[in-house]
C-alpha cells in the first residue's frame, strides 16, 4: 500500500510541477505583447553557433576574466522571450541570413577597402540585423548586459512587428573583416558598448566578423557606402588595424591557446577600445 501511495504522490507532484512550469512559460511575448506560451528563444541565432560545435555537439565557453573557468555548453544561449508565432517570424529571417552568410554569397566586387555583396534582400537582411540587436537588449542574461537600447528598444520592436526595416541609416550595422589578422568562423564574442564619433555603438563578433550597430539620432551623418543599402548592396569592410583592439586580440589569443578546439563566447568585462 505504501508503495502505491508513494507512486501516486509522485505522479501528483510531477503533474503539479508540469503545470507550474507551463504557467511560468506563459507570459507576455516580448514582440507581439500578447499573453502566450513562450518558447526558448535564441538571442544569437542557432545557425551562428553551428560552426563552433565539436563532434559531441559541445562548445567551449570562455571568459575574458582569467579567474572564470572554461566550461562546455551544448546549445546556443536561450531564454523564454517569444511566442511560437513570433519565433517563426524570426526563423524566416534567419533562414535567409544563413543562406546569405554561409552558402550563397557571391562576392561580385572586391577592392582594397571592402568586399561588396550585391542583390541582398534589403528588407529581410536589415530586419535580421535589427532582430539580433533587439533580442540582445531585451535579454535578461548576463552575457548581454552591455546592450541597453533605452527608448530605441520599443522603436525597434515596432519595426520588427510591422516588418518595417526603416531607412538604411537608422540603426545601421557595419560589418568588418580583417585582411591583416586571420579570422575564424569558430569565434563568437558577446557584445559590448563603445562610443564612436559621438555615436553609441554595440559591437559583436559573429563567426569571425565584426558587427557594429550605430544607435543614435544622427546616424544620417554616416557615409552611406559603409552599410546595407536599399538597392541590396552590402559592403563588408576591411577593418585592418581596427581589429588590433584588445577586445579582438584577446579572443584570438584564446583561440590560439586552445588549438583546434571549438570555442564559443567570451563574457565581457569592460575593455579599452
Amino acid at each position: 500500500m505504501g508503495s502505491k501511495i508513494y507512486t501516486k504522490d509522485r505522479q501528483d507532484y510531477k503533474t503539479e510541477l508540469t503545470k507550474m512550469k507551463k504557467k511560468a512559460m506563459t507570459s507576455k511575448c516580448k514582440l507581439c505583447q500578447k499573453e502566450r506560451e513562450l518558447q526558448k528563444s535564441h538571442i544569437i541565432p542557432e545557425f551562428m553557433f553551428k560552426p563552433l560545435y565539436d563532434d559531441k555537439h559541445r562548445i567551449i565557453s570562455m571568459s575574458t576574466k582569467e579567474e572564470v573557468k572554461d566550461r562546455y555548453i551544448q546549445k546556443g544561449i536561450r531564454e523564454y522571450l517569444l511566442c511560437k508565432e513570433c519565433e517563426e517570424r524570426f526563423s524566416k529571417l534567419e533562414t535567409y541570413a544563413a543562406d546569405l552568410i554561409f552558402q550563397k554569397v557571391i562576392f561580385t566586387e572586391k577592392n582594397e577597402n571592402s568586399i561588396i555583396v550585391k542583390n541582398v534582400d534589403y528588407n529581410i537582411f536589415k530586419l535580421f540585423q535589427l532582430s539580433i540587436l533587439w533580442r540582445a537588449s531585451i535579454s535578461q542574461l548576463k552575457e548581454f548586459k552591455e546592450v541597453y537600447l533605452g527608448p530605441h528598444e520599443e522603436k525597434i520592436r515596432n519595426l520588427l512587428l510591422n516588418n518595417n526595416p526603416d531607412d538604411p541609416h537608422q540603426y545601421c550595422c557595419m560589418i568588418f573583416y580583417s585582411s591583416t589578422i586571420p579570422l575564424s568562423i569558430d569565434l563568437l564574442l558577446m557584445p559590448d558598448m563603445v562610443r564612436i564619433e559621438k555615436h553609441r555603438c554595440y559591437r559583436f563578433i559573429l563567426n569571425g566578423l565584426f558587427w557594429i550597430y550605430f544607435v543614435s539620432s544622427h546616424t544620417d551623418s554616416l557615409p552611406e557606402q559603409l552599410y546595407l543599402s536599399r538597392d541590396g548592396t552590402l559592403p563588408i569592410l576591411d577593418g585592418k588595424d581596427f581589429f588590433a583592439c584588445y577586445y579582438y586580440r584577446r579572443a584570438l589569443e584564446m583561440l590560439k591557446n586552445n588549438g583546434n578546439k571549438k570555442l564559443i563566447r567570451i563574457s565581457n568585462k569592460k575593455q579599452p577600445y
